[in-house]
């Protein structure tokens, strides 16, 4: 399990923020999860 933060003016920012620093993490089988804080940009 490998978690990831980031920081914004807002938490939707944060969350966007946070999405595209996985881009940096690679490796076999990666699977991430794409519902968690959906609800901050729906919102």
């Amino acid at each position: 399990v490998l978690g990831v933060t980031a920081l914004g003016k807002d938490l939707k920012e944060a969350r966007a923020k946070a999405y595209e620093a996985t881009e940096w993490v690679d490796f076999d089988n990666k699977y991430m999860r794409h519902d968690i804080g959906k609800a901050i940009d729906e919102a």
